[in-house]
């Protein structure tokens, strides 16, 4: 089982696809702290 997810860094367009910087999360998806929790939270659980 998987998460796929579409470009969630920071870009000037829409689509995403051309990343200004691959290390922050575009601020329209959330923040790196959201994206930590989403990576985060499906391990812990899985783990039980």
């Amino acid at each position: 089982t998987g998460i796929w997810l579409t470009p969630i860094f920071e870009s000037p367009t829409y689509h995403k696809y051309n990343a200004t910087d691959y290390f922050t999360v575009d601020s329209q998806f959330g923040t790196n702290d959201d994206l930590k929790t989403l990576v985060d939270t499906p391990m812990t659980m899985a783990s039980r």
